[in-house]
């Protein structure tokens, strides 16, 4: 993938594994701090706190997308029967 450059296509398909990865991994960790929060331990806050962090984790990716979608340094890919 990298010896020549980067494949458009991989490259956002990997990008899109990612956020749906980072999405799932959210979910479980509000429902960690919602059961948390109902037993009153600590540990409330700090997943409160990560879920804060995936959420960035989120956007960052969300720009990366983006400049991959309007970056004219991947230009799109011919495929010639032979």
């Amino acid at each position: 993938m990298c010896s020549d450059g980067v494949n458009h296509n991989q490259f956002q398909m990997m990008i899109e594994m990612c956020q749906s990865q980072v999405e799932l991994v959210e979910d479980w960790v509000k429902e960690l701090a919602h059961l948390a929060g109902h037993a009153g331990l600590e540990s409330e806050r700090g997943l409160s706190e990560a879920i804060t962090e995936l959420k960035s984790v989120r956007r960052r990716l969300d720009r990366a997308s983006e400049e991959i979608e309007n970056s004219s340094n991947f230009p799109e890919a011919t495929v010639t029967a032979l």
